[in-house]
């Protein structure tokens, strides 16, 4: 390319985002690629100048990929198969690119199931209704244990958890994560009255997911609308607002 740039200013992630670019668009083999990865482009090369990339963007664009695809693999293939190599694969991006990101499985695993529960989450816009609410919330954690395989990906996470630090961790972050939406809309009906003050989160959860992973983990029952809407309905009517 007539036009170089020094890649001293660009931090090491954004470095190797350009080397699969390389490898990827120009057809370059990865062993090929040494020093400035501009010299691995050929020259004449139509399009922006190295100088002129937008690697920021790339970079989120390739995190992007990676978690989409992480959220597609984690609940059809299960926790075992989140891996650097089938993540890789399934996004499209390099594996240096994913390493850069997340250097270990760990690492990688919890940003993955964290975004499926973000997924999931944004699907259900609150109405001001309590019970609505509710109940929408609530189907979106049972159509994701009965049509998916979330329900074996809990069950990993909390027998992992009992022998590693960093994966009960990662249980105590999603748990927080993942019943966040749910307090929202019970944080506002206790401070207007609908709820009780002496609510907790810890309390709420229980009484919300906790029949539903009784009987679907423990029973194996198949949840319906209805068992969902009675099981809002009990909720509310152990917890009657001043």
């Amino acid at each position: 390319m007539s036009q170089r740039v020094s890649f001293h200013r660009y931090e090491t992630s954004c470095l190797a985002e350009l080397v699969d670019y390389a490898r990827t668009v120009f057809g370059t083999d990865e062993t090929e690629i040494s020093g400035d990865p501009c010299d691995a482009m050929p020259s004449g090369t139509d399009g922006p100048p190295c100088a002129e990339f937008r690697l920021d963007a790339r970079v989120e664009r390739s995190r992007a990929a990676v978690l989409a695809a992480g959220i597609d693999v984690l609940t059809t293939e299960g926790w075992d198969a989140v891996t650097h190599l089938r993540l890789a694969e399934a996004a499209g991006v390099g594996r240096a690119t994913i390493y850069r990101h997340w250097p270990t499985v760990e690492d990688l695993v919890q940003d993955v199931i964290g975004a499926c529960i973000s997924d999931r989450q944004a699907e259900v816009v609150p109405t001001g209704d309590l019970h609505r609410d509710l109940v929408a919330e609530l189907h979106v954690f049972v159509d994701a244990l009965q049509q998916d395989r979330l329900h074996e990906v809990l069950v990993t996470l909390v027998e992992r958890s009992l022998h590693s630090e960093r994966i009960a961790e990662m249980r105590r972050e999603l748990i927080t994560t993942g019943r966040q939406a749910v307090w929202d809309i019970i944080d506002e009906a206790v401070a207007d009255g609908r709820l009780p003050l002496t609510l907790t989160p810890v309390v709420a959860a229980s009484h919300l997911a906790g029949p539903v992973l009784y009987r679907r983990l423990f029973v194996g029952e198949t949840l319906t609308s209805d068992d969902v809407e009675e099981i809002v309905a009990a909720f509310l009517r152990a917890h009657p607002g001043t």
